[in-house]
């Protein structure tokens, strides 16, 4: 039904169609890194630096920079030397390759959107699983950091060297973020600046609560040693939480996950046992229009599943 549109003279409609996949899967997928991106962090209130620049009376980011921060951040948490060009170019790099591969295999433009598409996701994905890798090590190593923070500090230690002795701790993305700290200190940044740019980069509440902490003591003084401990104990005690909750609800992820494979396992198995009934059902309008649907009930579904099934740092 829909390929008759596409009848334009001297192109084949199936090149046309694979084409215009092309072209507008690398939109969906970066506007699928935004979403992810956005329902993995905490949006709870605005950022100190949008809070600043409305003070300041400046406007905040439009979409297109949103989009283009999201992404810079999600590829600066995989703890990888990589741009964000570079990611997207190695994205790009293996859609090519899922395309190609696609067309080898199956002998069919048809279906090089999806392998293009499948390409970029996979990249997506290992970029998501190295993110969650490395925000996981900073959330398991910040408490024992902070204990030994607060053993420098009564040890005579300012904050500074305190930092400093952080830093030259054993190589690990903590470790790499308070050498972060202390080069920008050393370059004159006030410490409590510093931390805060580190906790935009990591966005979790217990780097957040450092960084507000020290600020404070900046302004109103106290027992640092103390306060230190203190945040060093609700650390801990978050990620022994965090590790019950998905204890808890590792069935209910497993079953969702399961449950979102089932429609294109069973579809797939179709197509390979009985492929002239497939093939008579996808070029007949009414099985277009029914797996057009079935497709956007996939991806609702497993929006809706990822969306009951998040939790917030």
């Amino acid at each position: 039904m829909w390929l008759d549109v596409l009848q334009i003279q001297g192109l084949d409609p199936a090149i046309l169609a694979a084409a215009i996949g092309l072209m507008l899967t690398l939109p969906i997928s970066l506007l699928a890194i935004v979403i992810w991106n956005r329902q993995s962090s905490d949006q709870g209130a605005l950022s100190a630096e949008q809070i600043d620049r409305l003070a300041q009376g400046r406007r905040l980011p439009d979409l297109s920079q949103q989009v283009n921060q999201s992404f810079e951040r999600l590829v600066q948490r995989t703890g990888l030397e990589l741009t964000s060009a570079k990611a997207i170019g190695y994205m790009l790099m293996a859609g090519l390759v899922g395309a190609l591969a696609t067309i080898l295999v199956q002998e069919d433009w048809m279906l090089t959107p999806i392998g293009f598409f499948v390409g970029i996701l996979s990249v997506l994905g290992l970029l998501l699983m190295l993110q969650s890798r490395w925000r996981e090590s900073i959330r398991r190593e910040l408490p024992d950091s902070l204990h030994l923070a607060a053993r420098s500090v009564r040890a005579g230690l300012n904050l500074d060297q305190t930092i400093a002795v952080l830093a030259s701790q054993a190589e690990s993305p903590l470790t790499r973020e308070f050498s972060a700290v202390a080069q920008r200190v050393s370059m004159g940044v006030p410490l409590e600046q510093a931390l805060r740019l580190s906790a935009l980069k990591i966005k979790l509440p217990d780097f957040d609560l450092l960084a507000a902490g020290l600020a404070l003591h900046r302004r109103i003084g106290g027992d640092i040693a103390t306060l230190l401990l203190r945040l060093a104990g609700n650390a801990r005690e978050r990620h022994l939480a965090r590790g019950q909750f998905r204890a808890s609800t590792a069935l209910g992820r497993t079953s969702a996950v399961f449950l979102a494979l089932g429609g294109p396992i069973l579809l797939l198995l179709n197509r390979s046992s009985q492929p002239e009934s497939f093939s008579r059902f996808i070029q007949s309008s009414g099985g277009q229009l029914a797996m057009g649907i079935a497709l956007a009930l996939e991806f609702v579904g497993v929006v809706w599943i990822m969306l009951i099934l998040r939790q917030d740092d």
